[in-house]
């Protein structure tokens, strides 16, 4: 029972800063096993540099049991401490939703659990994230909650943007922090006491 990390390194690409991810990682294990009660979670980190967000040459993913989180960096580029930390808060996050809740079946499901993971970033970090705060228009809005419950979307077009939908690049992830802000200033819970509340609840379906 365990939260475990894993540096993938055979190419010895991480080796300068390999004490800096060890002591980012020890600070996001504590704050994940002491707010989250977070377990039997895998992290994997490692150098791959397509998979990461440019601007921050970090990037996550989380399988959809909880129980691995990948981080990809781009360690030629060079990337921040500070944003592997918020990246690893924000992967953890979806490791306990996912855990108590199981994967997101429909776009509204997908809405919440990332807008709870920015909101999470936010709150241990003193900062929103830059996918979570990008200019979105009503009519997004209008549009997206006309396919809250659809289980057949494409999850680029909602979140990386879309010229045909006429979406901007990630309007999943701020439209989805607003709905979790708001929730969170309404009733007065952080985003780790709304980690296994359901997505209608939050978005009052």
């Amino acid at each position: 029972m365990a939260l475990k990390l894993h540096v993938l390194n055979s190419a010895r690409v991480l080796d300068n800063c390999l004490d800096e991810v060890n002591a980012v990682w020890e600070k996001a294990e504590a704050l994940a096993r002491s707010i989250l009660k977070l377990d039997e979670v895998d992290v994997v980190i490692r150098h791959l540099p397509n998979f990461t967000i440019p601007e921050l040459a970090v990037g996550g993913f989380t399988n959809d049991d909880g129980h691995s989180v990948y981080i990809s960096v781009d360690a030629k580029k060079g990337f921040l401490m500070d944003s592997l930390y918020t990246s690893l808060l924000h992967e953890l996050h979806h490791a306990k939703r996912f855990q108590k809740l199981g994967w997101t079946k429909n776009l509204a499901d997908d809405l919440i659990a990332e807008g709870l993971a920015c909101l999470f970033e936010e709150e241990q970090s003193g900062r929103a994230p830059i996918y979570s705060v990008v200019n979105i228009s009503k009519d997004n809005i209008v549009k997206a909650q006309k396919h809250l419950f659809s289980k057949k979307y494409n999850r680029s077009d909602w979140f990386f943007g879309s010229e045909r939908l006429r979406l901007p690049r990630w309007f999943g992830y701020t439209y989805g922090y607003q709905l979790c802000k708001e929730y969170s200033q309404r009733t007065g819970h952080e985003a780790s006491g709304l980690v296994d509340v359901p997505t209608g609840k939050i978005i009052n379906k």
